[in-house]
């Protein structure tokens, strides 16, 4: 099956935080709006940070296959203060 790779990007450090695996781009999207909301440091807006979508891992094929540039699924997120 192949498994998305993605990472959450903090724009202004121009960094990104740890790979993550989702079965698909909608779950990482939960994935990301939970850091948004709960984890991310309350000094940085939600602008800081995007989402980016790297390729797939195959965990059958043991196969990797990355996007020929990474994709910015979305920017920002919703907020419940």
């Amino acid at each position: 099956m192949k498994i998305g790779l993605f990472s959450v990007r903090d724009r202004v450090a121009d960094d990104c935080i740890a790979l993550f695996e989702a079965k698909n781009p909608g779950i990482a999207m939960r994935g990301y709006l939970a850091f948004i909301k709960d984890s991310r440091p309350k000094h940085t807006a939600e602008e800081d940070y995007e989402l980016v979508h790297f390729g797939y891992w195959d965990n059958e094929t043991m196969e990797f296959s990355i996007l020929p540039r990474p994709q910015v699924v979305t920017r920002g997120g919703p907020i419940d203060e």
